[in-house]
């Protein structure tokens, strides 16, 4: 899916090292050290299940010398592709991006998602009598003991990860199969069934009660600030890991934890990094036993953002709606509810909450999530998708009730986030002249919201 100008100013404003994310500095790419960076890098993120290559920039996040005069024939499609195609085992087909910021084109290598097999090196790259790429080794994007992440050949604890997303990507082609077999039935309900899941009841009430508990937190804090934050329209969520969790103090390691393994599937994620920044990226802290941080910026639309994570297994985000930041863009306030928009919101929830939980260490058989969301204020609004094109859709009936709590439960071993996701948003859409969207639309917007990786 074909990155918006938004989304890719996003990804180099805040450029960071993760394991979707790889940044290098200017590279040849017709020089055999600049091959051998593309050609490992991109086996590497296509391993890691996708991601980006950005290139322009030191491991820190700050732009490096060197650009070439001319980025975009320097860094063609085609030249990239071809390094691809002569190193890695399978076909990865990548696209080039570019993005401009502070007057300097930026090249980003965009690699795809679903890899079902482990990756390896086709061919070896030597410089000076060593083989800097080495046929049939594969590599993949590892966390070292201080959480610094980088490009290698896999060790002990890398092999559970990449088994896992071959797994996974295995296992999300067996549950589409199904859905497509069980057209008319109630997936969700089978998938109830089917899934083992700690009693819903205990953890439906613990995740919907810290919902209200970082709420108040919300409240307190922007009153501390002196800001007003009444009658604004937002969008929460919770997050509660169900399960032994082992032992974390709220530390840098676990904020680094976080931060690593957390993927990004939107320009402006949630439990955005906020330490050690830019302003207004630079406002986390500690308060009673976990990371909060509350930010208010304006940039590609006003945001309100305030998160919390506690080491205990409880996150809560709450964030101003999407739908009403974009006044100078001809989007009115409280005048609609993209469908398609809150969906991929709630989809990258689901996501960052599995993600949290392993970098956590839980195990996944025994460990369950626990989701709730909350939207306000969206009465008197229609169901219009303003911000995708392919997915054009308003609805005639407006939403009488303007707020709405809903709640799901998940087991951490699952791959099937689609039945999660309509859980937790088919009750919103409804408020709609009772409006609901077929199975197979809601997963495709799950499906290209997990394959991002901003």
């Amino acid at each position: 899916m074909a990155l918006s100008e938004q989304e890719l100013q996003r990804l180099i404003q805040n450029p960071r090292e993760t394991l979707d994310t790889e940044l290098k500095e200017w590279i040849d790419p017709e020089s055999p050290e600049g091959m051998a960076k593309i050609a490992r890098g991109c086996i590497a993120l296509f391993n890691a299940n996708g991601g980006y290559l950005v290139i322009g920039f030191q491991n820190g996040g700050q732009p490096a010398d060197g650009a070439p005069t001319a980025v975009r024939s320097t860094f063609h499609p085609d030249v990239v592709q071809r390094i691809i195609s002569k190193y890695a085992s399978q076909p990865i087909a990548v696209t080039v991006e570019f993005a401009t910021h502070d007057g300097i084109e930026y090249p980003i290598i965009c690699v795809p998602g679903g890899v079902r097999t482990p990756c390896a090196a086709k061919s070896d790259l030597m410089i000076s009598g060593k083989a800097v790429v080495r046929d049939h080794a594969i590599y993949v994007r590892s966390v070292s003991s201080n959480h610094t992440v980088s490009t290698t050949e896999p060790r002990i604890p890398d092999w559970e990860r990449l088994v896992r997303t071959c797994h996974d990507n295995r296992e999300a082609d067996i549950g589409a199969f199904f859905r497509r077999h069980l057209a008319g039935g109630d997936v969700g309900a089978l998938h109830d069934f089917l899934s083992p899941a700690p009693p819903v009841p205990s953890l439906t009430e613990r995740v919907t009660a810290y919902l209200d508990e970082g709420f108040g937190r919300f409240q307190r804090r922007t009153k501390q600030r002196g800001w007003n934050a009444e009658g604004v329209a937002t969008f929460e969520t919770a997050i509660v890991i169900d399960g032994t969790i082992p032992p974390h103090n709220a530390d840098r390691d676990f904020y680094n934890r976080l931060q690593v393994n957390k993927p990004r599937h939107s320009g402006w994620s949630f439990w955005i990094d906020a330490r050690g920044g830019k302003a207004p990226l630079d406002s986390a802290y500690v308060d009673d036993g976990g990371w909060e941080a509350l930010i208010k910026t304006e940039f590609m639309g006003e945001i309100l953002d305030f998160w919390r994570a506690e080491p205990a297994g409880r996150f809560y985000h709450l964030r101003n709606l999407q739908d009403d930041a974009h006044e100078k863009d001809s989007i009115p306030p409280r005048k609609f509810f993209d469908y398609a928009l809150h969906a991929g919101r709630v989809a990258e929830v689901v996501s960052i909450g599995s993600h949290f939980a392993r970098a956590l260490g839980c195990d996944e058989q025994s460990t369950a999530l626990g989701f709730a969301c909350r939207w306000r204020g969206i009465g008197n609004r229609n169901l219009y998708s303003w911000s995708q094109r392919e997915r054009q859709f308003y609805s005639e009936s407006a939403s009488v009730q303007d707020t709405i709590t809903t709640s799901a439960t998940m087991p951490l071993v699952t791959a099937a986030f689609a039945p999660v996701v309509n859980s937790l948003i088919a009750p919103v859409f409804a408020l709609f002249g009772g409006w609901k969207f077929q199975n197979s639309v809601i997963e495709g917007i799950v499906r290209d919201v997990i394959g991002r990786h901003l």
